[in-house]
């Protein structure tokens, strides 16, 4: 199966980046629907955020089964969207965790949250929203 991997602005793209990986950083909104709109539905799409735990280790991966929407945005406020039920909008793992999305207030207050992530939230709704079923969430622990 074809996957598309996803970074928030709070990843740093790697110097041996794949040219199919999409950073925010490097990319506009507009840049990323264009790019969901020539993907196939069916493609898998991984999305990676940053997290704040610090009793475990730098780099260290963690899956997503929920999140808890604290950035203080509905990307879909304003939008002609059908209802969109977000009940395990993430692939589900065994030792998946739920994130507290804290958007713009991340780094401010990311040691105050059990898992915290910056816009993960957001971005999974815009995929779920573009007809994507096969979102995973994973969050990397950023300590430095």
């Amino acid at each position: 199966m074809k996957k598309i991997n996803i970074y928030t602005q709070a990843i740093k793209p790697p110097q041996n980046k794949k040219t199919e990986d999409v950073y925010l950083q490097n990319s506009t909104k507009k840049k990323l629907i264009d790019k969901l709109s020539q993907t196939p539905k069916e493609t898998a799409v991984v999305l990676h955020d940053a997290t704040h735990i610090k009793n475990k280790s730098q780099g260290e991966t963690f899956y997503i089964n929920d999140h808890i929407n604290k950035t203080g945005e509905n990307i879909l406020r304003g939008k002609n969207h059908k209802f969109l039920d977000l009940t395990q909008i993430y692939t589900q793992h065994k030792r998946g965790r739920t994130t507290t999305c804290l958007g713009t207030r991340y780094e401010k207050n990311k040691k105050r949250h059990t898992t915290p992530s910056s816009n993960i939230c957001s971005l999974a709704i815009m995929i779920k929203a573009h007809g994507f079923l096969n979102i995973t969430g994973k969050l990397i622990n950023q300590l430095k």
